[in-house]
């Protein structure tokens, strides 16, 4: 249900923000602020299973470059209601505005998917079998469906009345796998989805089968998949946020981790927490630096 995955959006915001690992603009939000982050955002990490999260709150274009102009021309007052609702001023908010929150926040899985959903009938109403001995037929009205079945032999009578207790017994497991996704031990796509490989900074699902050549391909690990990222903008880091982040020296430049364990692409190599001399000595003058050239 879209509620459950509401609370889910909303929890991964609040941890990232407990953890100090927002981007500055937010941290304390205003609709000014979200503005300018869907520009960074769209220009740094924008791809195509986006673009429906795109359309819904900016509204259909027709190429990327149409989104990036709708960003920076639609009216600021538009990211007024999400950010009243963070600040826990309003109770709700509209869907579009929980899915680009999840794009800001680069929640995943996002957007939503709709899954089918049982619905809870009094007991009676599931399903429905009346014999029509005038025309030797039996009918069955199993969730809408009304299926008209000829009846010759008393055997084949006996055999029809296993049909309703196998279809229900088939869409269960259908539900039971759309709820539970690639974790149930009823799945029919076998290993689907149970891998994931490093794309530049995060991991990706994928079909274990599908070949993707020169691309190291791991076991699906769900922690690592929702929040292990690399940190690219360091810029918006501070002191206080070091206890959340890790590091690698690779060639003499740091990378940024949001996550203990091995570089995704140098394996043998482990992270390591960053330290204060570590934050002072490669990310505090980076930062010094950037700000002098830029006034």
């Amino acid at each position: 249900m879209f509620s459950d995955y509401k609370v889910q959006v909303l929890d991964f915001y609040k941890k990232m923000r407990e953890q100090g690992l927002l981007p500055l603009h937010l941290i304390n939000p205003t609709a000014a602020k979200l503005k300018k982050e869907c520009i960074l955002i769209f220009q740094s990490r924008s791809t195509k299973g986006d673009i429906g999260i795109l359309r819904q709150f900016f509204g259909h274009r027709e190429e990327d470059l149409g989104y990036l102009k709708a960003i920076k021309t639609i009216d600021t007052d538009k990211f007024k209601p999400l950010v009243n609702f963070l600040k826990e001023q309003t109770q709700d908010t509209e869907d579009k505005n929980i899915e680009l929150l999840a794009w800001l926040i680069d929640f995943n899985p996002r957007p939503y998917q709709f899954s089918l959903e049982a619905k809870k009938l009094p007991k009676g109403e599931i399903i429905t079998i009346t014999n029509e001995s005038a025309f030797k037929s039996e009918s069955i009205i199993l969730l809408g469906f009304d299926i008209s079945i000829p009846l010759k032999h008393w055997y084949q009578k006996r055999n029809l009345r296993l049909i309703p207790i196998f279809l229900i017994a088939l869409i269960s497991i259908f539900v039971f796998n759309q709820f539970m996704g690639s974790n149930s031990f009823l799945s029919f796509g076998g290993n689907k989805n149970q891998c994931m490989y490093w794309a530049k900074d995060r991991y990706v699902s994928k079909n274990c089968d599908e070949k993707m050549p020169q691309v190291q391909i791991i076991a699906l690990d769900e922690s690592k998949l929702r929040y292990f990222k690399k940190i690219t903008r360091p810029d918006t880091l501070k002191i206080t946020n070091i206890s959340g982040v890790w590091y690698s020296k690779i060639n003499k430049v740091i990378e940024l981790y949001t996550s203990p364990g091995n570089h995704p692409v140098h394996t043998e190599k482990q992270l390591k927490p960053l330290s204060k001399y570590m934050f002072n000595k490669y990310i505090l003058n980076e930062q010094n630096r950037r700000l002098i050239n830029t006034n």
